[in-house]
């Protein structure tokens, strides 16, 4: 604590500040992250990239190469010592600046996790994941359910792909946030809560779902998504064609209007039913 102390009083006032906020970041933080979290009340990017140098040179953050980007840290000890002693007042901005930064990235991973630069992204999101359940939680315990959707939303697709199977916990608790509203936020967040249930073997719960939801005016990417997990939870031999002709029927209400993960394994999955023959899949693909 000395020490800390010590490098504390070789900052500036702005290089303090700029640390006090940046102590709501959990476990690494990109430059882009940094000014969004600690962009506010006259300090600028500027002046964020400045203090992260004084920061660095004083021992305070330690910055590192990874496969995606730069990255910089607050080591654990130094992190909890300047936390303890930055007005709370601002740290509670920091955290909701720290939470919608965190919304605006899941909303990017979702999208660019479509397509060849799935790697990039779940890696991104892999080390980031102490900063999105952090932000989660917060945005649980707030209540907004826009944000906590938003979140498991974004992250689905590279939890599954990944085998990040603590996002079924994010999707379960966000689903208890907006059960009931029964409108496009409800099915996005059954939507991507299916997708775990399967895997969990929750298999009862997602008809349900499916059937609930048919009605509502949502995104045709959600709607397929849950619907393509409900035909799975009740597949057998007896019911194959309609399964066939369940699907078919959503593909076409629905219909591929824009590149989606759900899109792509709903027409694998017709394609491996046999029913859409594959030159009718290559364009869809």
């Amino acid at each position: 604590d000395q020490l800390i102390g010590w490098s504390l009083r070789e900052l500036n006032p702005l290089a303090r500040r700029v640390l006090g906020r940046l102590t709501v970041v959990i476990g690494g933080f990109t430059i882009d992250a940094a000014e969004a979290i600690a962009r506010s009340g006259g300090i600028d990017d500027v002046d964020i990239d400045l203090a992260l140098e004084k920061l660095e040179d004083a021992g305070l953050i330690v910055r590192e190469q990874t496969p995606v980007g730069v990255r910089h840290h607050i080591l654990e000890p130094i992190r909890q010592h300047i936390a303890a002693i930055t007005d709370l007042a601002e740290i509670a901005s920091s955290a909701d600046r720290h939470a919608g930064w965190f919304c605006e990235l899941a909303r990017a991973v979702k999208t660019g996790s479509v397509g060849a630069d799935f790697g990039r992204w779940a890696d991104i999101v892999e080390f980031d994941m102490s900063n999105f359940r952090q932000a989660h939680r917060l945005l649980i315990e707030r209540g907004d359910q826009i944000g906590a959707v938003t979140i498991i939303d974004g992250l689905c697709v590279v939890g599954i792909e990944r085998g990040l199977m603590e996002l079924a916990d994010w999707c379960d608790t966000t689903v208890e946030l907006v059960s009931g509203r029964h409108d496009h936020l409800e099915l996005a967040a059954l939507a991507a809560a299916a997708q775990f249930w399967w895997l969990q073997n929750r298999v009862e719960e997602i008809p349900p779902a499916a059937e609930r939801m048919s009605r509502v005016d949502g995104s045709a990417e959600h709607h397929l998504a849950l619907e393509l997990v409900a035909v799975r939870a009740t597949l057998s031999p007896e019911r194959w064609a309609d399964a066939i002709e369940r699907l078919q029927r959503a593909l076409a209400r629905y219909g591929p209007t824009e590149p989606t993960w759900a899109t792509g394994q709903l027409v694998v999955f017709l394609v491996l039913l046999g029913g859409l023959d594959e030159s009718a899949a290559a364009p869809i693909a």
